[in-house]
């Protein structure tokens, strides 16, 4: 669905984007993280044809940028970006009865997505919050799903209730097997929807792997209170230690553990498996700082 090969952007000043190989297909999301600066965004504009590569190749639905029927492939597109209704003085009943006969979709499912989005129908466009105009956007989205969808930090200014929701749709238009592109800043939304992680530094893809590829093997921390015993046992690492406590990191038979535990006279200690959400903060903060 979507390919990029060798792909390279300048803008005016700087190079924005270097050596970019990444495929997604149908029924996969993929999730984009990085610090401020990365090039998340320049790559969702590539993708939507608001800027061109300066090198490289960049397909979507089998049609390069150069070919003349790419603007065809662009009509498949569904792009949510962050688009405003300051200046329209209409109600949101009003623009999404507009909206529905432009793009010729019933009325009962675009406004079953309002009542799931909680938007106020009777509210002018130019009185919405800007957590509700995004609500709006994201129905604009959905209601009309291409089969590629670029999503810029969809769930950016909601509330932890409507961000359920937009991973229900997420989820729902991969059902549909759509290819599913989007960029996030937070990790445990990664983990929720994403099949896959690219990690980008300075314009450059670092890491490009599956979630499961993310899990690593069992992993547990170790929390021992109370003693001035730093222990010695295969698979544990020291991670760190203050006045009162050593932790370590864990990859062993717990039996092995527990057992080797018992010989000492400790005061007590915990024991946590490490969440995934942890694992791909260690991945991102290294690549982050090497």
């Amino acid at each position: 669905m979507i390919v990029l090969k060798n792909v390279g952007y300048d803008s005016f000043y700087a190079t924005i984007l270097k050596n970019i190989n990444l495929y997604v297909k149908s029924g996969e999301v993929v999730a984009v993280v990085g610090p401020n600066g990365s090039g998340k965004t320049s790559l969702l504009k590539l993708l939507t044809n608001q800027v061109e590569p300066t090198s490289g190749e960049l397909f979507l639905l089998g049609k390069t940028h150069n070919d003349p029927d790419f603007k065809l492939a662009l009509k498949f597109v569904t792009y949510l970006g962050n688009g405003f209704y300051l200046d329209l003085d209409e109600t949101v009943l009003q623009h999404l009865k507009k909206f529905t006969s432009e793009h010729k979709l019933t009325e009962y499912y675009v406004f079953d997505l309002a009542n799931r989005l909680q938007l106020r129908l009777f509210r002018k466009l130019n009185e919405l919050s800007i957590g509700e105009q995004q609500r709006l956007n994201i129905l604009k989205c959905f209601a009309n799903p291409g089969k590629i969808i670029v999503l810029d930090n969809p769930t950016d200014n909601l509330d932890p209730f409507i961000k359920e929701v937009v991973y229900d749709l997420i989820r729902e238009a991969q059902a549909n097997n759509s290819a599913i592109l989007l960029t996030s800043n937070d990790l445990y939304e990664v983990e929720k929807i994403a099949n896959r992680l690219v990690f980008l530094i300075d314009g450059q893809i670092e890491l490009d792997k599956t979630l499961e590829e993310l899990k690593r093997p069992k992993e547990r921390i170790v929390k021992v209170m109370n003693t001035d015993h730093i222990i010695i046992l295969k698979d544990l690492v020291l991670e760190g230690y203050d006045e009162t406590s050593y932790t370590y990191r864990y990859t062993g038979s717990m039996d092995k553990l527990l057992k080797y535990l018992s010989d000492f006279e400790l005061f007590s200690f915990t024991i946590e498996e490490v969440s995934l959400y942890e694992n791909i903060k260690r991945y991102c903060n290294r690549l982050a700082y090497k």
